[in-house]
């Protein structure tokens, strides 16, 4: 996405609304690195993302991104890791309107179709 010139407030304004939101602060009473029912790693890698996030839930999802933003990792890196997991979770007309919001972004229809549910 940075590739294409995005910037961290375009995808965070695209995307971050579809996530859902929580009744309280991520993490609140837990310690570091723990979200309810989600233990995240210290070091969190693409293959860590790609064998947990589809098993969680959507708000799982939404704790763990919720952890890698309070550790500084950028919206666009973020969207990039989640999306193909937190996709097939929403509602279609929201799945829908995350993926029409980054065509008119100016992501290809190839590079829409490998982050959309069944790419």
């Amino acid at each position: 996405m940075r590739s294409r010139g995005w910037t961290e407030a375009e995808v965070a304004e695209r995307i971050l609304p579809y996530m859902p939101p929580l009744s309280e602060p991520a993490g609140a009473g837990l310690p570091a690195g723990e979200a309810r029912g989600v233990s995240v790693p210290d070091e969190v890698s693409t293959a860590w993302l790609d064998r947990h996030l589809p098993a969680m839930d959507r708000g799982q999802i939404r704790l763990v991104v919720e952890e890698l933003e309070r550790r500084g990792w950028p919206p666009t890196q973020l969207a990039v890791e989640v999306l193909p997991h937190l996709l097939p979770k929403l509602p279609p007309a929201d799945a829908n309107a995350i993926l029409t919001g980054l065509r008119e972004l100016g992501m290809s229809e190839d590079e829409v179709a490998r982050l959309a549910p069944g790419g």
